[in-house]
């Protein structure tokens, strides 16, 4: 039925915002994100997304959650020019696909309406080495790299709230298999499930 249609703001925002086919087949996995994000915002914390490129999702969520979102802390982590060759383990992205000319100063301008929101450009894992992130509600995993998101997951899990929702945007992509067959060890061991959606992502509940 897709229900989410009939939310004239979720609809109208979206409309707005997916200019290309690219974006526009996006619309389940913006409903998903905007779902969870609105159950993570029930408690108070941090957003945090590692892998931002365009800022397309959380342009989109930081829109229509506004009043909410813009009182809270907000970490957009990216290295803004691909992905580096120590972390392109079994990654199916190829290194320019993400390497956009101006992409960091884009950002920089994109989200710059929205107060508290800190923009780190870097490698994930590395640049969080010198931060101190805790109480987070919602952290959005969107790397292609399962280096980079494990070592992320290393270190926002213990710093994650009670209810916060942890997404990994291409755990059930078959492309990507090599994030699943190390994230989903990694996080099992840990006493964590994966809800596995058929857009791909998957969702941990802590």
């Amino acid at each position: 039925n897709m229900h989410f249609n009939l939310d004239e703001n979720f609809s109208t925002l979206f409309n707005s915002l997916a200019l290309s086919p690219k974006y526009q087949q996006m619309k389940w996995r913006l409903h998903i994100l905007d779902y969870f994000l609105e159950h993570a915002l029930k408690s108070d914390g941090s957003y945090v997304e590692c892998g931002v490129f365009r800022g397309f999702k959380s342009y989109f969520l930081f829109k229509k959650h506004k009043k909410i979102i813009n009182s809270r802390k907000k970490y957009l982590f990216d290295t803004f020019e691909g992905i580096p060759e120590k972390y392109s383990d079994g990654s199916p992205i190829n290194n320019d696909e993400h390497r956009k000319r101006d992409l960091h100063e884009f950002i920089i301008n994109r989200f710059a309406e929205f107060d508290k929101t800190y923009i780190i450009k870097g490698a994930v894992p590395d640049s969080l080495e010198n931060l101190d992130i805790s109480g987070v509600s919602f952290l959005h995993l969107d790397m292609n790299s399962w280096q980079a998101e494990v070592g992320a997951l290393e270190y926002f899990l213990p710093r994650m709230c009670k209810n916060s929702i942890v997404v990994l945007d291409d755990f059930g992509l078959f492309t990507h298999r090599a994030q699943m067959n190390h994230e989903l060890p990694f996080l099992t061991s840990r006493g964590y499930r994966i809800l596995e959606l058929p857009t791909g992502q998957g969702i941990i509940h802590i």
